[in-house]
């Protein structure tokens, strides 16, 4: 049976791993400070590579991160 990808971004949220290494979700609402903090720096280092940015906040999508821009 062929992977969708509607099901990989579900697998991807429950697999996801917090900064402090325990399972944990990715946020909705308001960024915190230092998710702000990390969203600069990624910006800073990676310019509108999306996934990069994901990878470096670490508790926001890279759609959110988008939309944080």
């Amino acid at each position: 049976m062929p992977t969708t990808r509607k099901k990989d971004k579900k697998e991807r949220k429950r697999s996801f791993i917090s900064l402090n290494g325990a399972e944990g979700k990715q946020k909705n609402g308001r960024w915190s400070v230092m998710e702000h903090v990390r969203f600069l720096e990624a910006l800073k280092n990676y310019g509108k590579n999306w996934k990069k940015v994901e990878e470096h906040v670490a508790t926001r999508t890279s759609t959110q991160a988008r939309s944080h821009a």
